[in-house]
């Protein structure tokens, strides 16, 4: 009987939780919800790869926001060794060369200490402008003093991806762009001054013999120190004190709560899906165009709670409940 008394809190709340479809509304635009656009949030996952051999040198970072058409940057995380001495050139030269001098002083001494052991990190901003609607977020990572076949210190890494906010892809990940000799190792490679980006992935990839490029060189190649990169919009709603749990008929969740892993079944073409966290962000945005799909919400934009699932169908907009459990 103590036992009964004890999981009473515990039955109530699965009881509730577990009781995600409401009865209809005839009021049907309380269900619509209104998105602020003045403040998308920019978040940036690292995952590191591995250690080259011989020696384990830290990774250094920075990572920033950038339309060049309209002249906008914004800096998300500077090494702090950067700004603040021990590092010349030879360290993040495409950001220092091409960057620093177009950057607010003020942003970057308040964004510094990205200089992080080798490890897993997130990073996020607002974005500070909200007329840019499309940019780059760039992601620059260097482990200066490693050597390959090429270089006795190999240059830096490039990552970008491409952000546009009136057609939203929520989770992209970024792709190298190229490397950027510092100042030990520009025109070791002909015509490759410091700071400017080069293509040929290969000087970072390959063995070198006498000139040309041999086979892949898997103990020095330095793109094995990121395992992937990604960038995630996060888009805020203004408020979501209307969401009253209503969900469209003919529509299945399942497992419900969960454990991550979604499955979502309606008798409809299924043409949009939001996940909303209880702030109101839309952390997850797809278009599945079936009438049946599959995710996984993973763990950095998804902590275990209550998260609501706006769909869409040709029949209209439908809000569920799902609760994250583990």
């Amino acid at each position: 009987m103590k036992k009964v008394f004890h999981l009473l809190p515990l039955i109530i709340v699965s009881v509730f939780c577990l009781n995600f479809v409401a009865a209809p509304h005839k009021d049907e635009t309380k269900n619509e919800i209104t998105k602020d656009t003045n403040q998308y949030t920019i978040v940036v996952n690292f995952e590191y790869g591995e250690s080259l051999t011989p020696t384990p040198y830290a990774n250094i970072y920075v990572i920033w926001m950038e339309d060049s058409t309209s002249g906008f940057i914004q800096n998300m995380k500077v090494c702090y060794k950067l700004t603040h001495g021990g590092l010349t050139g030879t360290a993040l030269p495409f950001w220092k060369v091409n960057k620093l001098p177009i950057s607010i002083p003020a942003e970057v001494d308040a964004v510094t200490s990205a200089t992080i052991a080798n490890s897993d990190f997130t990073v996020s901003a607002v974005l500070k402008d909200s007329s840019v609607r499309r940019f780059v977020v760039y992601f620059e990572v260097d482990r200066s003093f490693e050597p390959n076949d090429w270089f006795s210190d190999q240059p830096a890494l490039l990552y970008k991806a491409n952000i546009d906010l009136d057609n939203p892809q929520l989770v992209q990940e970024l792709y190298p762009l190229g490397w950027t000799p510092n100042e030990g190792t520009q025109n070791i490679v002909p015509n490759t001054p410091m700071g400017f980006i080069q293509k040929e992935m290969r000087h970072i990839t390959h063995h070198k013999v006498g000139n040309t490029f041999g086979t892949p060189d898997p103990l020095h190649s330095s793109t094995r120190m990121v395992e992937r990169i990604t960038v995630t919009v996060v888009r805020p709603v203004v408020s979501i004190s209307d969401i009253k749990g209503k969900g469209e008929s003919g529509i299945s969740i399942f497992p419900n709560p969960t454990n991550r892993q979604v499955n979502i079944k309606s008798n409809e073409i299924i043409n949009e899906i939001e996940i909303i966290n209880i702030q109101g962000q839309t952390i997850l945005c797809i278009q599945p165009k079936t009438s049946e799909t599959s995710f996984t919400l993973g763990k950095l934009i998804a902590p275990i709670g209550l998260y609501y699932a706006k769909i869409t169908t040709s029949k209209g907009v439908g809000l569920h409940k799902i609760l994250i459990t583990e």
